[in-house]
């Protein structure tokens, strides 16, 4: 209210300002919590010392009695209640009385008179030092209950509107007369309250509240700390200072100001606004102690103020967050400071397990919350809610567990913090998205490698299946077993886990105790479920009467949800699978029985492949047999020659391979090479010849023929490539072949002693689905030969380094056939490398002969073989 220009002035003469300082002393105050009452000095002090001299004076009457110092201590009992005024005129009326009883005493003058005098004086002067003690001892215990009021106000958290009046109510008229608060709002200076003492309550405040702060800017908007502007002693020009106008003049003219002093508002190193106090009817004045006492109550009075300002701040933001979040469907939460819980929406409410939000605002909200864990596994807290997680940071994944049932969920976590004024958060929005499926199903997928990684390497059917409930326990279940038909088609274990090392035996002793009847009441229904079913030992009645001895038995040994998969291939039992949890464990959720179901796939796959694994190399041996390259027939116009020579001297069929196969207008001829070595190679290339023959003797297109592998390959999960080179060989009279070569080695066409590559390259096969090859056409005169080769030949490494292309050019070069060429190659390879060879490798020489002796595809052809060469 008041400006900080102040002038110099007269201080009045030390007398008079002693006088106006102690006008302040002449009330006494009481206090009672919430209250301050303040006693008349006349009923409090005067009038029982008034009765007391009176009492004294009729006894000193007496001559039988004298009282010489008595008279004192009615002095002494009224500093007592520390009113130093009262007390001053307690001992003027002593000393009158004393003076006045010479003269009953018929003593005046005496020397008894004067002793009884001197004590008198002593014991006045005494009682004025022990009132002023008392006063000033009084006054600072009613100022620390004061301050303690002040802080005790905002314990409550009332609206900002009932801390100040409260607040306001305790200061006058304790302090002051008046007491105005003005708050900084968006750099400028706001009046929010003001208060003042009876008798003129009514006339000032609306008066007051309706005037536009005055508070000096260094006081209220400075930085640092702010010292109060005081001044006691206010004379009409400062009045005049302060107005605003001629009608605002006579309004503080009317209010008949003393002393004032402005005092800043600070909380937490900032300020927020400013205390005003004004002493005036009351005929006070402000002293050192008071100013003293006045920066004390402004600092706790900013602090309550500040914190029930942020209270009704986010009481607001409360009503209208209620309305905004309360639609939304994911979980979201509002905390205050110290993580205390402000909002919750439904969502909010329902993944906390309560039923109401007051459940967790009130003393509900303290009961039992979750075990937290992050993404790896690693506890991050125990017994929180979720908004009371520490140190997550936004847009991590935790999981919740709760402790009783064990019921989990997944939460990715988003939070923003809104700061206050001071910049430290004032509250924290926090979003929780609900990723429990994703999750889960990134555990099914984890569970589906694992157990196919498991099942892929187990070739042992007794020892597979005990691999298995080992790794499905406890990622998918306490306990787990497999059953499996004996000689007499009865089901037993043949594998048992259980999380628990004590209680495995006894779950192996119930369900061998217990064998199931695939025939028995109920187990017919069972075993033919194509999904799993979920059933509980607390309830025996829903089980199959067959295996009504095993629930019992899991009961008994603290198993409660079980579910049960039959493994099957087509309408063939294999056997059954079944898992368990702890009875304290919920039952077994949607996604788990997806899971059982999609393993109990592979486990009859991998149980029924494990008992036929003793005939694969039997198998393996026929196989290896029939992918040797065949025997070359006779083609008319044509001779062929070939070469075929498997990597390893225990292999008789690789990854190289050439055929011959009839078309519609003549002959397909296939060179080929394969990914890896051995069995694998020779796998793929039973694949690729066969593909190859069927696609092109049922297009007669080499490109589509390729494209056919191509997809092949595709298909295939184990990334399977394969180079090939295709010769379509037309009718003699033609005179010419169409090539295709697909990340192939160039064929070489040899006329005479020159040699020349063909190159209409394209892609390998398996690596591109899009993928497309160019067909080139030659013309070939009669003695012209073409020679197809895998890199196996220009690849094959001896003593002086690589084979390579030109060492196969030049011996080629000149040949007069395709026998003499493949006899050349495999000498000369014969030659050059030492041992076995390191890689497949095959060749095909194809040269027109101009001779036509029909097409060569009758029944006999395959019988008319041409040269065939092993290396």
């Amino acid at each position: 209210m008041l400006a900080a220009r102040r002038r110099r002035r007269p201080r009045p003469p030390r007398r008079a300002r002693i006088g106006a300082e102690e006008m302040g002393d002449e009330r006494r105050h009481s206090w009672a919590p919430g209250t301050f009452r303040i006693r008349s000095p006349l009923r409090g002090g005067i009038v029982p010392a008034l009765v007391a001299l009176a009492g004294l004076a009729l006894l000193d009457t007496r001559d039988d009695l004298v009282i010489v110092g008595f008279f004192a201590l009615v002095p002494l009992a009224t500093a007592l209640g520390g009113h130093v005024r009262v007390t001053v005129v307690v001992v003027a009326m002593t000393v009158v009385v004393v003076g006045a009883s010479g003269l009953w005493n018929h003593n005046y003058g005496t020397v008894d008179f004067w002793v009884r005098y001197g004590l008198t004086g002593l014991g006045a002067v005494f009682a004025c030092f022990v009132a002023a003690l008392v006063g000033r001892n009084n006054r600072a215990a009613a100022r620390i209950a004061l301050l303690n009021s002040v802080a005790a106000a905002g314990d409550e958290r009332p609206t900002l509107a009932a801390t100040l009046r409260r607040i306001t109510d305790l200061v006058v008229p304790e302090l002051a007369d008046i007491c105005i608060i003005d708050s900084i709002v968006g750099g400028r200076m706001e009046r929010i309250a003001v208060r003042a003492a009876e008798p003129r309550r009514r006339e000032v405040e609306p008066g007051l509240l309706a005037r536009r702060p005055s508070v000096s800017p260094g006081v209220a908007l400075g930085d640092g700390v702010a010292e109060p502007v005081v001044n006691r002693f206010v004379v009409d020009d400062d009045v005049g200072a302060l107005a605003r106008s001629a009608s605002d003049l006579e309004f503080l003219r009317s209010l008949g100001i003393r002393s004032f002093m402005v005092v800043a508002l600070q909380s937490r190193g900032r300020r927020i606004g400013a205390m005003t106090l004004v002493r005036a009817w009351s005929g006070r004045r402000f002293d050192d102690d008071d100013v003293a006492f006045g920066r004390a109550l402004a600092d706790r009075f900013a602090l309550t103020l500040d914190n029930a300002g942020l209270f009704s701040d986010l009481e607001s933001v409360e009503l209208r967050m209620d309305a905004v979040m309360a639609v939304l469907d994911e979980p979201v939460t509002i905390t205050g400071r110290g993580g205390r819980l402000v909002f919750a929406n439904e969502a909010a409410v329902r993944l906390a397990g309560r039923e109401q939000l007051g459940d967790l605002l009130g003393p509900a909200g303290a009961a039992p919350g979750f075990d937290c864990y992050d993404e790896s596994g690693g506890i991050i807290a125990r017994d929180v809610m979720p908004w009371q997680v520490p140190d997550v940071e936004p847009g991590s994944i935790i999981r919740l567990v709760e402790p009783v049932a064990g019921a989990e969920s997944w939460l990715r976590v988003r939070s923003r913090t809104m700061p206050a004024l001071d910049d430290a958060p004032m509250y924290t929005v926090t979003a929780f998205e609900d990723v429990s499926e994703m999750k889960l199903s990134e555990f099914a997928q984890s569970v589906f490698a694992s157990t196919a990684e498991l099942l892929d390497a187990s070739t042992d059917p007794q020892l597979m299946p005990q691999r298995l409930v080992a790794l499905l326990t406890p990622r998918l279940a306490d306990a787990c077993g497999v059953l499996m038909p004996d000689g007499g088609g009865m089901l037993r274990p043949v594998a048992t886990a259980d999380v628990d090392r004590e209680r495995e035996p006894l779950l192996r002793a119930i369900v061998e105790a217990n064998p199931l009847d695939p025939e028995g009441i109920g187990m017919p229904e069972v075993l033919r479920s194509r999904s799993p079913l979920v059933l509980d030992t607390a309830r025996p009645g829903d089980w199959p009467a067959a295996a009504a001895g095993i629930a019992g038995g899991l009961r008994g040994i603290g198993l409660g949800s079980v579910m049960v998969q039959p493994l099957r291939i087509g309408e063939r039992l294999i056997g059954l699978i079944g898992f368990a949890n702890r009875v304290e464990r919920r039952a077994f959720t949607p996604l788990e029985r997806r899971v059982a179901l999609r393993i109990s796939e592979r486990v009859a796959l991998a149980i029924d492949n494990a008992r036929i694994a003793s005939q694969r190399s039997e198998i393996a041996a026929t196989l290896q047999g029939g992918l040797r390259p065949p025997a070359l027939p006779e083609l008319p116009g044509w001779s062929l020659a070939g070469l075929y020579s498997p990597a390893g001297a225990e292999i008789d069929a690789g990854g190289d391979f050439y055929d011959i196969v009839p078309v519609e207008d003549g002959w397909m001829a296939v060179v080929g090479d394969v990914t890896g070595h051995g069995a694998r190679a020779a796998s793929l290339t039973a694949l690729a010849r066969y593909t190859l023959g069927t696609a092109g003797a049922l297009t007669g297109d080499p490109g589509r023929a390729l494209a056919v592998l191509n997809r092949a390959l595709l298909a295939r999960a184990d990334g399977a490539l394969c180079s090939v080179a295709v010769l379509m060989l037309d009718q003699p009279r033609a005179g010419s072949i169409r090539v295709a070569v697909a990340g192939h080695p160039p064929p070489l066409v040899v006329r005479g002693a020159a040699t020349s590559a063909i190159r209409p390259a394209g892609p390998v096969l398996g690596a591109f689905d899009d993928a497309s090859w160019r067909i080139a056409t030659l013309p070939l005169a009669p003695g012209d030969q073409v020679v197809v080769y895998t890199d196996g030949v220009v690849e094959a490494r001896g003593a002086e380094g690589r084979f390579g292309e030109e060492r196969l050019c030049r011996c080629v070069g000149g040949a007069g056939g395709p026998e003499e060429t493949i006899r050349r190659i495999s000498g000369e390879l014969g030659r050059f490398v030492e041992g076995d060879f390191d890689d497949d490798a095959a060749v095909l020489a194809v040269m027109r002969s101009g001779r036509d002796n029909g097409d060569g595809r009758g029944p006999g052809a395959r019988a008319r073989a041409g040269s065939g060469v092993s290396a």
